[in-house]
């Protein structure tokens, strides 16, 4: 008689505790869970000695691909009798880039880390398919050009140019025909050690060439010129950036380099300039938490400066969803009102009519980073000055081609970029 009652209140007490655990179970997965990833997260991507975030700091696990494509020009002869350059992209010539870093100690007060960059850079056959390191292009000759401005610095430019064949040696054209891996890594090998007519200039001009860090100095005194093989040589370039174990969301910013928070390649006008300032992430560690709003502030010891990215898009990489952070076009603009107050406005790196010059907006002197006339473009010019696409046959620029990016998965904390 009583059981229909009893089996009520049974009912009763098994939904009300359904009720109570189903509660419980929608506050540990909307309250307590995250919370629990995302502690889990922070305590993994901090630089601990001993965990595998810190052993993947030191020694990045597997091989990058450093891929290269070169300009080959078309009609060297041409150009000299006063035509418009033609070139022709070739590549990618691919490099599997093993990175490894020496710790050379940490802060506890400061939470940081102090280490040297070494860079090993191997020729992958396989990757770069029917191209070879060993093929051969036609380039403007990086030497000549940089012998021949140096020279302008103490004003002997006429002197140097009639003794271009004793500086040069071999490689005393304006446009030559190079292997690609004495381009990039191998070098082109000038300045011999003999006696002549030209030995004042000679000496005077190879040793302002030897301080530059593209050069290599051999055994018999003369010098060799690569554009990358400084980064095949243990750096002596000492970095400090942040471990974020005390605030684990400042994981990875760069907050010295050599002991200043400065460097000295920007300073011709301006001591201590927004331009020299050491700011941003190390390059590929960045803090957890990454949403559209985040903003990165990337210091790149290539070009030796900030470079600001921000979200742009949603973009899957192997079927694993990511942010996309980008520069945008005014990246290598000029923010400023003129050239005085302009810090990258360097004018060491000539125009093309041999005057001193800012370069116009997408165009960035590196010779104060370089130490060689170089310029710094996005590929193809892209986002630049018309005048600069205007005078060179063959260049296309494309966003979706030529755009630099960091592709950033924010919840395991991966990231692929592309330059």
């Amino acid at each position: 008689m009583f059981f229909p009652r009893i089996r009520s209140k049974t009912v009763l007490i098994s939904l009300t505790i359904s009720i109570v655990l189903t509660v419980l179970s929608v506050i540990l997965i909307i309250r307590v869970f995250p919370d629990l990833i995302k502690n889990e997260i922070f305590k993994n991507v901090r630089l601990i000695r001993g965990t595998e975030q810190y052993d993947r700091f030191l020694e990045i696990p597997f091989p990058v691909s450093f891929k290269v494509f070169v300009f080959n020009v078309e009609n060297p002869n041409e150009i000299i009798s006063g035509q418009k350059p033609v070139v022709k992209e070739i590549g990618p010539f691919v490099y599997k880039l093993h990175w490894t870093k020496l710790v050379h100690g940490t802060n506890e007060d400061d939470d940081t880390i102090s280490y040297i960059d070494q860079q090993i850079y191997e020729f992958d056959s396989e990757a770069s398919g029917n191209l070879s390191d060993t093929n051969y292009v036609t380039v403007a000759n990086p030497v000549m050009l940089g012998i021949l401005q140096l020279s302008e610095k103490f004003g002997q430019a006429h002197t140097v140019s009639n003794c271009l064949t004793d500086i040069l040696d071999n490689i005393n054209t304006l446009f030559i025909n190079v292997k690609v891996k004495d381009l990039l890594f191998d070098g082109l090998k000038f300045c011999p050690r003999h006696l002549s007519l030209c030995e004042l200039p000679k000496n005077i001009v190879c040793k302002m060439a030897a301080q530059k860090k593209n050069m290599d100095k051999l055994e018999d005194d003369s010098l060799q010129f690569s554009f990358f093989n400084y980064k095949n040589k243990s750096h002596e370039t000492l970095y400090t950036i942040t471990r974020g174990i005390k605030d684990v969301l400042t994981l990875g910013q760069t907050v010295t380099i050599d002991n200043s928070p400065y460097t000295q390649f920007w300073n011709k006008l301006h001591k201590n300039s927004t331009c020299d300032l050491v700011k941003g992430s190390y390059i590929s560690l960045y803090p957890p938490q990454i949403s559209e709003e985040s903003t990165f502030k990337i210091y790149s010891t290539d070009v030796c400066r900030s470079v600001e990215i921000n979200f742009l898009k949603e973009k899957y990489y192997k079927g694993i969803k990511g942010y996309m952070f980008a520069p945008n076009n005014s990246s290598l603009r000029s923010k400023f009102a003129n050239k005085v107050e302009d810090c990258f406005c360097a004018e060491q790196t000539l125009g093309t009519h041999g005057e001193n010059t800012c370069f116009l907006d997408g165009v960035l002197d590196m010779q104060p980073c370089s130490g060689a006339p170089a310029l710094l473009s996005f590929p193809h010019f892209l986002w630049a000055d018309k005048i600069y696409l205007d005078g060179v046959n063959g260049l296309s620029p494309n966003e979706a081609i030529h755009k630099t990016y960091l592709l950033v998965e924010p919840v395991i904390y991966t990231f692929f970029m592309s330059i």
